[in-house]
């Protein structure tokens, strides 16, 4: 044995070895066979190495022959094997191409070894190659001269390696970059070693044959690919145990219902939770279809049939609500959130989330019943309402009418008394005349008065942006324009913005402002404010004035109707505008009130639902 043979002696039990080990991954990894077809190239390509050692250490032509024969048949074997291999790692569906080539490379392995009529080789054309290497190291190969059959076998040799190298080019462009690398370059190194061996047979350049050192390379780099893959694997098979481990917990301990239907719509699996609301046993749900369990209400069968379809269909379907029956025959609600489970791309059951929502649905029927009943309530107070609205307005129509004539009548006559027999009348007669026509004319102002604070509750309110500061200054300039020789100060806050109705708000500040133009006019120089400030966390506006004031003993019947704390001499008025302001403000969902002090001023406030400053 020559220095030569050393190496791939030792290449052949690397190569054994790593044969070995992904052997026993083939029976302990299931439905990995591209573990058992490098296992096998392996093996060949362990065979080869120990042929190739024969070859390097033998002394004769014979010799020679012998190892030459069987490292050529070997090669048919390590060309099968490594096809098939090539297959299974890029996952590639056998062709016709795969079971042609492997065919024959087991053909030409048998013949290469059997055939003896020169065909294969020509034995009586000895090759005999001195190869003198560095440092003194020198070679000799006794071979034999290669036949058609094997120089065929060469260049079939050359296209498995295209043929697979192409294989591995569609591996890579499919996305699997990471895993074909490692194969492309193992395919670099075959076809790098077959070259130079090419070459060296041919006599180009002398050189020792180096195709099982790159057999080595390719073994090497593949068992480390696979490795990887294996490591790889077990990470996420254990991931995955402690994945489904977490989630049998989470399972078995929900207190909502979980329960795995198939997409045939035979029960799973189903947890404790589900027990308890379906009242059966859990030996009595599985492997049983859900249609006959008797937990779902019959008379909606054919809706849950339907809802199962749409969801094996992949058609979303969101949280509902359904009627269930227990064990006992008690009906029951569920709230239901089916989830359609997918593995690998692929439906294979539909997971129910049920919780027990009777309760809520209960109360959800109760509010609706109370809704109802409200309604009728409303509607009852409503018509009450309008009967009362239209007997109002009937009230009004006869004050308006009915009670307008003898005021008319009184007024009239009293004047033609005055005017016919004021002479024969003493200045005391005539004074009572008249008295009795002031009188009959203010009580027909009070009817006016009455007949506008009734409209005011029955008229529709138009919802509009109100500027309330310059309505302010619209009733300022008209108060002005009216007495233009009281010195009056108008302190008015711009900007004061709110929705109501234009012309009842109106009403409000004309009342507020005209009541504070009134009380102030025995001041030689008044002030009148509007503006907002904040009480209690809500808006609320005022009208200000440094007037007469009042006691607040009173307060409490400053907005009745008819209601006065200073009598017609002192200050004009009927007792219906803060009446007015009240109705209008309530109208709007707010509030009035007022503070004062004798003699010092009062300040009256109004809140609006929809106040807004701007």
């Amino acid at each position: 044995m020559n220095v030569l043979s050393a190496p791939p002696i030792v290449m052949a039990g690397v190569t054994f070895y790593v044969g070995l080990y992904h052997l026993s991954l083939y029976f302990r990894r299931a439905g990995h066979r591209e573990d058992l077809t490098f296992a096998l190239t392996c093996f060949a390509m362990g065979l080869y190495d120990v042929f190739s050692a024969g070859l390097y250490s033998a002394s004769s032509v014979a010799e020679g022959m012998h190892w030459q024969r069987a490292q050529v048949a070997t090669l048919g074997l390590v060309s099968a094997a490594f096809l098939w291999f090539v297959t299974d790692y890029v996952s590639h569906a056998s062709t016709r191409w795969a079971w042609a080539l492997s065919a024959y490379f087991t053909l030409a392995a048998v013949v290469g070894v059997v055939e003896r009529s020169g065909l294969a080789w020509l034995v009586d054309q000895p090759d005999v190659k001195q190869i003198q290497l560095s440092f003194g190291f020198g070679v000799t190969y006794y071979e034999l001269t290669p036949g058609p059959l094997t120089n065929l076998q060469s260049v079939m040799g050359m296209v498995l390696l295209v043929y697979t190298f192409g294989l591995g080019v569609r591996f890579y462009r499919s996305g699997q970059r990471r895993e074909a690398k490692p194969l492309l370059v193992a395919m670099v190194f075959s076809f790098s070693g077959v070259v130079n061996d090419t070459a060296v047979s041919s006599g180009l350049y002398h050189f020792v044959y180096l195709t099982e050192y790159f057999y080595l390379g390719m073994v090497l780099l593949m068992a480390y690919s696979l490795s990887n893959a294996v490591v790889e694997a077990t990470v996420t098979k254990e991931a995955l145990q402690a994945s489904e481990e977490k989630y049998r917990i989470l399972f078995e301990s929900s207190p909502d219902s979980i329960t795995l239907v198939g997409l045939d719509g035979i029960v799973l699996d189903c947890n404790d939770a589900t027990v308890e609301i379906g009242g059966l046993p859990k030996e009595q749900m599985i492997d049983q279809p859900f249609t006959e369990l008797g937990v779902l209400d019959r008379g909606d069968m054919a809706k849950h049939v339907e809802l199962l379809s749409r969801l094996a269909s992949g058609e979303p379907v969101g949280p509902l609500e359904i009627k269930a029956i227990r064990g006992d025959g008690e009906s029951h609600w569920l709230e239901v959130f089916p989830v359609l489970l997918k593995k690998e791309g692929r439906a294979y059951a539909i997971q129910v989330i049920s919780r027990d929502v009777t309760e809520r649905v209960q109360a959800g029927l109760e509010i609706l019943r109370l809704n109802q009943e409200l309604e009728g309530r409303v509607a009852q107070r409503t018509a009450q309402l309008e009967a009362a609205n239209e007997q109002a307005e009937a009230f009004a129509y006869s004050v308006s009418h009915d009670l307008r004539a003898p005021l008319r009548a009184i007024d009239g006559f009293s004047l033609a008394l005055l005017e016919d027999y004021g002479d024969r009348l003493d200045s005391g007669g005539r004074g009572h005349l008249r008295r009795v026509r002031a009188a009959s004319q203010r009580m027909g102002q009070l009817i006016d008065d009455l007949l506008k604070l009734s409209r005011l509750t029955r008229d529709e309110m138009r919802h509009e942006a109100v500027d309330l500061s310059a309505l302010t200054r619209e009733i300022a300039t008209e108060l002005q324009q009216v007495q233009p020789g009281r010195r009056v100060e108008f302190v008015i806050t711009p900007g004061l913005v709110t929705t109501g109705d234009a012309r009842l708000l109106r009403v409000v500040l004309a009342n507020l402002l005209g009541n504070a133009w009134k009380f102030t006019a025995k001041r030689s120089q008044a002030r009148i404010e509007f503006g907002l400030v904040e009480v209690e966390g809500q808006p609320a506006y005022f009208v200000r004035d440094d007037g007469v004031g009042f006691d607040m003993t009173y307060a409490s019947k400053l907005f009745g109707a008819f209601q006065r704390l200073h009598t017609a001499t002192e200050f004009e008025g009927n007792g219906i505008g803060l009446a007015t302001v009240r109705r209008v403000v309530q109208r709007h969902g707010g509030r009035v009130w007022a503070t004062g002090t004798v003699d010092k001023g009062a300040t009256f406030y109004f809140t609006l639902a929809s106040a807004n400053s701007g």
